[in-house]
């Protein structure tokens, strides 16, 4: 079918440099996962898919002097039909993408102007 992880976190890294909020430094940045599944049909070249994106932060609690991770499902998860093409379920990576992106700017407005 085409679809590789590289292929997913390239169409991922893409837009969230276009939108400015990608860095090279694992440090400084959030993680954010796609995660994405793929059920074939013993029928033919189609089948099903589904998509969800989460992101974890890493956050300090200057109470305890702890650091942990904050675990945020961006979105519901995305559901399709893939006819055996690549190109649908990245089109609803990027829908999701965009739509997190959305959210994010506008939450945090202050923060990222």
């Amino acid at each position: 079918m085409g679809l590789t992880k590289e292929g997913v976190a390239t169409a991922v890294r893409n837009r969230l440099r276009a939108a400015r909020l990608y860095t090279d430094n694992a440090d400084e940045a959030p993680t954010l996962v796609v995660h994405v599944l793929l059920m074939h049909s013993k029928l033919g070249p189609g089948g099903a898919f589904a998509v969800d994106t989460t992101l974890h932060k890493r956050v300090y609690d200057p109470l305890s002097g702890v650091f942990g991770s904050v675990q945020t499902v961006i979105g519901n998860a995305r559901l399709g039909l893939h006819a055996g093409k690549a190109a649908f379920i990245l089109s609803e990576i990027a829908q999701q993408m965009d739509e997190f992106i959305d959210t994010y700017l506008r939450v945090n407005e202050s923060a990222c102007y």
